[in-house]
């Protein structure tokens, strides 16, 4: 996954994470948020992360989590 800062002048640096709903027959249905990635250049560019997702139980689906300073966006579920 990628991040770009678009509005690099703002002071504020966006971060992301992937969620994911998974099931547990203790738990029954539930969502697993993993780590944030922060992006952490200065102006410009994209900051990718390339890193596998560790779940122990099965994946039903997953979203994408974004925000930037307060204000946070989350895709559907895919």
């Amino acid at each position: 996954m990628s991040v770009k800062d678009t509005a690099c002048r703002d002071n504020k640096k966006p971060k992301m994470r992937i969620q994911a709903r998974q099931y547990s027959s203790t738990q029954g249905t539930y969502v697993h948020n993993g780590p944030w990635h922060k992006y952490t250049r200065s102006c410009g560019g994209y900051q990718v992360w390339n890193s596998a997702f560790r779940g122990q139980d099965p994946l039903l689906g997953m979203r994408v989590q974004i925000c930037n300073g307060s204000r946070c966006k989350t895709s559907s579920w895919m």
